[in-house]
């Protein structure tokens, strides 16, 4: 059931994006148009990053490790890097930007808990010491 509802948010997420573009509100990303370079500072107790800064593939990661029983992993991505996020109330808050790089209708920060795609929201989420969180920018798809 939880993870019909985060899917389901995720969907509703995606939708929203799709049409802001679609009504020219919204952004869209091309990744040929411009150059990223992704650079974050993790401090070493927390974890450390991992970023791919090619020009022609568009992808990042970061991950931490828990060092605490109780800590929540919106809160520990926190400590390492710049988060933006959207408040969905009870489903909880989705990452959409870390250190500068949004998602959009074609990619989106994806949250693992311990190497799974995570069942809940990182607002979520209450870790135990030594639980490894990753987001991950990925691509969109569809299971047609």
């Amino acid at each position: 059931m939880n993870k019909n509802i985060f899917l389901s948010t995720l969907l509703i997420i995606f939708s929203t994006l799709v049409l802001s573009a679609c009504t020219g509100l919204g952004t869209i990303y091309n990744p040929e148009a411009e150059t990223v370079k992704l650079e974050p500072t993790i401090p070493a107790e927390t974890g450390s990053p991992t970023t791919d800064t090619s020009l022609t593939k568009l992808k990042a990661d970061y991950e931490f490790t828990a060092t605490q029983s109780g800590q929540i992993a919106l809160e520990l991505l926190k400590s390492g890097a710049e988060i933006e996020s959207t408040d969905y109330g009870a489903a909880g808050q989705f990452v959409t930007g870390i250190n500068g790089l949004k998602g959009n209708n074609e990619y989106y920060w994806a949250f693992y808990l311990n190497d799974a795609y995570a069942e809940q929201g990182a607002s979520q989420t209450k870790l135990e010491k030594g639980d490894t969180i990753k987001f991950v920018y990925e691509a969109v798809t569809t299971n047609n």
